[in-house]
């Protein structure tokens, strides 16, 4: 009875001494380790259990073949934002030209005066403004004194006006060859130019068969300080405003 009671105390003892407590994750007895649940914010929530013990990482490989497939597709992009940004440059420079040629006109009945929309022809010093640059001025008809109205303008970036007409009806802006007498100055330089005048009516100073005047916009530069023909950039996008001589109606056309 006694050894009975003692096998019985020790078999108690030794099951106790094997059930410890098991931490989170910690191999069950005969079997693999527990698993943490996963997060329902973990992106692998959703997948089936066969899934997930199958997901693994991006090999190099897989990188590479991602990262030219980038590149190819940038590529191709860059020839398209830059035609784009292109065409928004010289719409931006034809929407100048046309508010400044209004407020010419505007000021012209305001002030009952001659104001004149005036464009650089050539500039000391800096190759690039010749037909870039273009401001407002008043003409005194008594004094012939001359006060410029706005400050220098300049076209965006790649866009020049055209020195040659074009064709199309009425006359070319710098076909009517107005050369502004004297020349007006920037600083101690003298500046070259070219203008059409708008009278206190609101009408162009020209005859009526020389209605409307054009002045047309494009792509381009001059290649010299002394050349007298654009330079195209290889495209034929344009912006083209004109102004009837009779009323001082302002237009604008596109390709």
């Amino acid at each position: 009875m006694i050894f009975q009671m003692a096998r019985r105390n020790a078999r108690f003892s030794f099951s106790f001494l094997r059930r410890r407590p098991r931490h989170a994750g910690a191999p069950r007895e005969g079997g693999s380790p527990r698993r943490t649940p996963l997060s329902p914010l973990s992106p692998f929530y959703f997948l089936p259990s066969t899934l997930r013990a199958k997901t693994r990482a991006f090999t190099l490989i897989e990188l590479l073949v991602v990262m030219g497939i980038i590149l190819l597709l940038a590529g191709a992009l860059v020839p398209a934002v830059t035609s784009l940004t292109k065409s928004n440059n010289i719409n931006t420079g034809g929407r100048m030209v046309s508010n400044v040629l209004t407020v010419a006109r505007s000021e012209a009945i305001n002030r009952r005066a001659l104001i004149r929309f005036e464009v650089a022809t050539s500039w000391p010093g800096d190759p690039d403004a010749p037909y870039r640059k273009f401001t407002l001025v008043q003409h005194d008809l008594n004094s012939g004194a001359d006060k410029q109205v706005t400050k220098w303008e300049t076209l965006p970036a790649g866009v020049i006006f055209n020195p040659q007409d074009p064709g199309g009806s009425g006359s070319y802006f710098f076909a009517l060859n107005q050369v502004q007498t004297p020349a007006l100055t920037s600083g101690s330089q003298t500046i070259p130019t070219v203008y059409i005048e708008f009278l206190p009516t609101g009408a162009l100073n020209v005859a009526p068969a020389s209605s409307p005047v054009r002045l047309r916009m494009v792509q381009g530069f001059l290649a010299s300080a002394t050349a007298t023909s654009v330079t195209s950039t290889g495209t034929r996008n344009w912006f083209e405003t004109s102004v009837d001589s009779l009323v001082g109606r302002i237009k604008i056309a596109r390709p």
